[in-house]
């Protein structure tokens, strides 16, 4: 396999983060594309790393401009457009502000079990007593 320009260069497709490399053998002149990123939207067009990125920028609290003056410095080539990192901000999160109203469930759920289990639960009411506080009513 060689590489599918004429000046011997890779063809090279950029997607953010992500390449497709495409190459295109000597002999038979079939062609193949080497993604160096998997897809994983429906529509498998977003691919894994640049999802990674949205998140890492949003984890580390970074500005799209700033992690674009980051891989310059780099030396990444870095090519990805304004609306798209804010369609992949937005979605991941979509997915942050998901996983943490589950997790907040979650807890509340497991918060009455154990306070029902410890027997502070009366008339469908959760008793509340500080350390140091009136003692309990009733006692």
């Amino acid at each position: 396999m060689l590489p599918a320009s004429q000046d011997g260069q890779p063809k090279i497709e950029h997607h953010g983060l992500a390449s497709d490399i495409h190459l295109t053998c000597t002999v038979c002149s079939a062609s193949v594309v080497l993604p160096t990123s998997r897809k994983v939207s429906p529509q498998n067009k977003t691919h894994e790393v640049n999802i990674l990125q949205a998140l890492g920028e949003q984890n580390a609290g970074l500005a799209p401009a700033k992690v674009e003056k980051f891989m310059t410095t780099l030396g990444v080539n870095y090519t990805l457009y304004r609306s798209t990192i804010s369609n992949l901000h937005k979605a991941v999160g979509k997915e942050i502000v998901a996983m943490a109203k589950e997790s907040c469930a979650n807890a509340v759920t497991m918060e009455a079990l154990a306070t029902k289990e410890n027997g502070d639960f009366r008339d469908g009411v959760v008793q509340l007593h500080a350390a140091g506080a009136l003692p309990p009513p009733g006692d």
